[in-house]
């Protein structure tokens, strides 16, 4: 699929876990907006103590297009994503939303979806008018950056969600041969555990594996029908992953009720986007719906 990836924003400012800024935080990173904002000084005030779904994973893993499918298929079923007001409208980000509000109004088009790099913005998954979850879509590069892979700062918008009193459902995206690097793959591990032990609650949180592109990698499924078996191998045993896994056991969750989903947007094609049958994003929205324990349809 062929994406614009232009950012919209200066993505250098992060804050440590405390909420100070770091010393990268320069005047560099201002950037020009009608009002000389920095984005990320901006804090974000959260409506509502409804839950929300972290869709966590590094660049180019595909979370943006499997946000997109989930939404194409949910909106089928009354549902509705708005993006919510607590997403500051300044700057660049009124920008970023109206691109992010045409690219939703043309999932049925059947088009690709040429989304454009944006920093973050929060969803508010409302069925039938009812705001029933945010879900946080943001850079790959806030939740890991392959080119500073031991950083464990995080955005000023980034910390206030994790450090907030609301549940989360955190979607943990990862694929075969994930960074064509065991180092990388090390490094990220030792990200998502960091993530746990600092900002997971596993009585009121809870963690989903996306496994993503699954059909990319025919080799590993039969009939069509993934092996959870391999998956689950894959992530949980596989040596790269071993501080991921602790960082569950560790804080009292057990590996075994982590809910394991394959997942697979579709085929893209220059001027077309075939989407992958409903079976995929049916089973994503059924595990966070399990971990949320609702059920609206």
């Amino acid at each position: 699929m062929s994406e614009d990836k232009k950012s919209y924003f200066n993505r250098d400012s992060v804050v440590s876990d405390d909420g100070n800024f770091s010393a990268e935080d320069t005047g560099e990173n201002i950037i020009n907006t009608e009002n000389s904002l920095r984005p990320y000084e901006l804090s974000i005030h959260l409506p509502s103590s409804d839950p929300i779904v972290v869709l966590f994973g590094p660049p180019e893993v595909g979370k943006t297009v499997a946000l997109l499918r989930l939404t194409a298929y949910l909106q089928k079923h009354g549902f509705a994503f708005p993006i919510s007001n607590a997403t500051p409208n300044e700057g660049s980000f009124q920008v970023a939303k109206q691109n992010f509000q045409e690219v939703m109004n043309r999932l049925d088009s059947g088009k690709p979806p040429r989304t454009r790099e944006i920093d973050f913005l929060l969803l508010e998954a409302r069925h039938r008018g009812k705001l029933n979850f945010h879900i946080l879509e943001a850079s790959g590069e806030h939740f890991f950056d392959r080119t500073e892979p031991q950083k464990q700062t995080y955005p000023r918008y980034m910390s206030q969600i994790f450090k907030a009193p609301t549940k989360k459902v955190y979607v943990i995206f990862f694929e075969e041969n994930m960074f064509g690097s065991s180092d990388l793959r090390k490094f990220y591990a030792n990200r998502l555990s960091h993530l746990i032990n600092a900002h997971v609650d596993i009585k009121r949180d809870k963690i989903i594996v996306l496994y993503n592109k699954i059909n990319d990698n025919l080799h590993r499924f039969q009939s069509g029908k993934t092996a959870l078996d391999e998956i689950y191998k894959e992530v949980f045993q596989h040596s790269d992953y071993i501080q991921f896994s602790n960082a569950i056991m560790a804080n009292g969750g057990k590996l075994k009720h982590v809910p394991l989903v394959p997942f697979y947007s579709g085929d893209f094609y220059e001027d077309a986007w075939s989407m992958s049958e409903d079976h995929y994003p049916q089973k994503l929205y059924d595990a966070i719906n399990r971990s949320l324990r609702r059920r609206f349809f």
